[in-house]
């Protein structure tokens, strides 16, 4: 017999944030049913409609997500990772060289005014 001395009814929330306004999320909910899952020998995985979120929640291919825990008897909910994700086929935009030309003449530019005075 399993006793497991915490609230057995468990639920994995995945919150992706709006760019925009970041009190704005898209919410996909699993309920966690499977002893192996909350004993942590299995892994838990679902699936997301990608299309049904809107776009302002994932500009150029990458969404911010959270991933959280809530159970029925404990009212805290806990935020158990967060991050990235990418759509397939995004790339990176390349880094802009303009602030270091600008630092680099900020500088030059301190420097000589040094030497003037």
């Amino acid at each position: 017999m399993l006793f497991l001395p915490f609230d057995p009814n468990i639920t994995l929330a995945l919150k992706i944030r709006d760019f925009k306004y970041l009190s704005d999320y898209y919410d996909v909910r699993v309920p966690i049913t499977d002893k192996d899952i909350l004993l942590g020998k299995k892994a838990v995985s679902f699936k997301i409609d990608v299309g049904a979120i809107p776009k302002t929640y994932k500009p150029g291919g990458k969404m911010f997500y959270q991933l959280e825990t809530i159970t029925e008897r404990i009212i805290v909910t806990e935020v158990d990772r967060s991050g990235f994700l990418a759509l397939e086929g995004y790339k990176e935009p390349p880094r802009s060289t303009y602030t270091k030309k600008i630092t680099t003449s900020t500088i030059l530019f301190t420097a000589l005014i040094f030497i003037v005075i």
